[in-house]
Order: structure tokens, then C-alpha cells, then sequence
């Protein structure tokens, strides 16, 4: 080959570029000498702009479900209703559901309905002490 790119009798290609890492390779190679890529199997289509949102979406819909765990409840329901927004939109357009979108969803939920329980749980008990209260200053 000598470094040519072409035949010089029937001017056929020698060499194309990987395409993975774009260092030129004989035509017929089934995996690249440089970057070790099997060439048998065709790279990733690149994604599109709202994929790639979708993922970044799907990340901070896990991070606060995460924030949500140490304390600052108040990220839960964002993580919930971001992680079932990402996952219903992955679906819309025939793609699989995003794990940290899931994980955001799932703990976002979770960690919203225990809230909105000790709240009901703190009303009920003031409920009940003011009622106390009024039945013992009405007995007194």
C-alpha cells in the first residue's frame, strides 16, 4: 500500500477513515488498528437536541430526588413531575425510559406523599390538642 489511498491500476479506494476515531484503515478491516472499534457494528446515530434535553432533564429529576432524601423535601414533587414529564416523552417518541428520570420519579413521589403525610399527621395532632384545650378550659 505504501501509503496510497487508492489502487493505481483501478483507482479503488485502500483506505477509509475509522469511524470512530477517523484514523485511515484498509477498507476491509473489521476492527480498527488504532482505536480497537469493531467495525462490524455500525457507530450511534448522534442524538437530537430534545433527546439530549431529555437526558439532562432526566438528570436533575434524579439529583433532586436525591436532595429530597437528605431533607430538602421541598425538591420532591420537581423531581416527580420532571421525572414523569422526561419518561412520557421518551415514550412519545419510541424511545426507552430513562433510569435516572425513573429514579427521580419514584423517589420524588415517595418522598412527596411521606410529606404531605407528617403534615396531615401534624394537623390531626394540633387538631386534637387545641380540642383538648377547649375541653379542659370548659371543664376548669
Amino acid at each position: 500500500m505504501q501509503g496510497l489511498d487508492e489502487c493505481k491500476t483501478c483507482h479503488t479506494p485502500l483506505l477509509k477513515p475509522c469511524p470512530f476515531c477517523k484514523e485511515r484503515i484498509k477498507v476491509a478491516a473489521v476492527k480498527c488498528k488504532f482505536c480497537q472499534a469493531d467495525l462490524s457494528v455500525p457507530p450511534a446515530a448522534p442524538k437530537s437536541p430534545e433527546v439530549l434535553k431529555l437526558e439532562s432533564d432526566a438528570q436533575l429529576a434524579m439529583i433532586l430526588g436525591i436532595i429530597s432524601l437528605v431533607g430538602v423535601w421541598l425538591t420532591a414533587p420537581f423531581a416527580w413531575y420532571i421525572g414523569g414529564r422526561v419518561n412520557k416523552r421518551l415514550q412519545q417518541l419510541g424511545l426507552e425510559k430513562n433510569s435516572n428520570a425513573t429514579i427521580g420519579w419514584v423517589i420524588g413521589m415517595i418522598i412527596t406523599l411521606l410529606a404531605l403525610l407528617g403534615i396531615l399527621v401534624s394537623l390531626v395532632f394540633v387538631v386534637i390538642l387545641v380540642l383538648i384545650a377547649i375541653f379542659a378550659a370548659a371543664a376548669a
